[in-house]
Formats: C-alpha cells, structure tokens, sequence
C-alpha cells in the first residue's frame, strides 16, 4: 500500500522516486526495499509527508484523510457535539460493530457504502480514525437510522437493534418515515419510529420480518418511481 502511494505523490510532482529519495538524503537502496514491500523508518516516514504535504497517518494507511486540512474538514463537518467521553467522529463508528457482527455482514460491505477498504473501515470501527457526517448518514442508512437516534440509543444504553437486510426500507423511504432531511436532521416524526422499534423488541424474528413488510407497502414505492 505505502509503495503504491508513494509513486502516486511522485507521480503528482513530476518525480521519479529516486530523486525525492536524493532530497531528502534517503538511499537508493532504501527505495529499492520500499519497492519490495517494506515501509519507511520513523524519520523517512515523516521526511516522506512533510516533502509531499500529506499526513503520516495517510501515508501509513492509518487514516482515509490525505492531510490535516482534510481531517479538519471532516471533525468540522459534524452537526452534533461531543457529549461527556462521546466524541462523534470517532466514536460513532464503533457503535455500529456489534450490530453489524450480529447481522454477519463484512466489515467490506459497510466500507463499499462509504468509499472506503475493509481494512480503512475497521480502522473508523476501532475508533482510530474519524468519519465524516455524511459517512455517518450512509451508514445509519444501511441500518435505517439515523445518526441522532443511534446516539440517543447509546445515551439511553439501548443497544441498536438491527433491521434485517432483506427488510430495509430504501434511504427516500427511511427519509419519509423518520423525517429526515437532506443533512440527517430529525424531525418529530423520529419519535415514532422510536416507538415502533420498542414495539419490535420483544417480538421473535418471524414477527419482526411481517412488521417491516407492512411498512415497506405503508412507504414505499412502485418500482419505477423516483
């Protein structure tokens, strides 16, 4: 992976690798071995980012944000605050670990849906690196939710209760249904959804599959429709 980026930041200035290594007073050899697969030391990876202005994090494959006006971007991006040790853009990811492990989905599907690897994605998941608000919507979506209520389910310590894939609504269904705009805001209407997940609950797996299809006929949509 660092290799790969690598050639793409020479790629970028006009350079071949050798020539940023001879400026930064890092041997052809050590090149060589990049090539082969092993990563910088320490002081060759901060060398590296400094002269390409992106981040050690990035660089390593430790973060999706290529340079701190990126993770700044991302951290100011959030419509929600930090709430006692809950700090939203690093801990709402994890919050969806175990309902996902519970569902059997990969760690890949939830990535694909944010524009990230696998490997990116356990990273948000493991709290090391943020997501941006939108990520948090696409997400939340997938489980037909809300980043708000997902929280506000924490803050009550609820568990969020997974919608089986089969019956999740589509997002402009979710939206309907919750009141959601364009930018995740709730609206009253959330409160009953809230109501309905309680209902759900208690209610064995079969019994929760017929609600979900009583209200994909309520919300949803001819196929065809916009």
């Amino acid at each position: 992976m660092f290799w790969e980026k690598f050639l793409g930041l020479c790629s970028l200035k006009g350079l071949k690798p050798n020539r940023v290594a001879a400026e930064l007073g890092i041997s052809s050899g050590s090149v060589t071995k990049w090539k082969n697969g092993s990563v910088p030391s320490t002081e060759n990876m901060r060398r590296l980012a400094a002269f390409f202005g992106v981040t050690v994090d990035w660089l390593t494959g430790n973060s999706q944000f290529r340079t701190q006006q990126e993770l700044n971007r991302c951290l100011e991006s959030w419509r929600i605050g930090s709430t006692g040790d809950f700090n939203p853009p690093y801990d709402f990811c994890p919050l969806l670990r175990e309902p996902r492990e519970s569902m059997g989905i990969s760690a890949g599907t939830l990535a694909a849906e944010i524009g990230l690897t696998a490997e990116q994605y356990l990273l948000c998941e493991a709290g090391s690196d943020p997501i941006t608000w939108e990520q948090a919507i696409r997400l939340s979506g997938y489980f037909s939710t809300t980043p708000r209520q997902l929280m506000q389910e924490r803050a009550a310590g609820a568990a969020a209760m997974p919608v089986p894939a089969a019956y999740r609504l589509r997002m402009n269904e979710w939206e309907r249904l919750c009141g959601t705009d364009a930018f995740g805001e709730t609206q009253p209407q959330q409160t009953y959804f809230g109501k309905i997940m309680t209902r759900l609950a208690p209610m064995t797996e079969e019994e929760q599959k017929k609600v979900w299809e009583i209200l994909r006929t309520v919300f949803g949509e001819e196929e065809g429709q916009a």
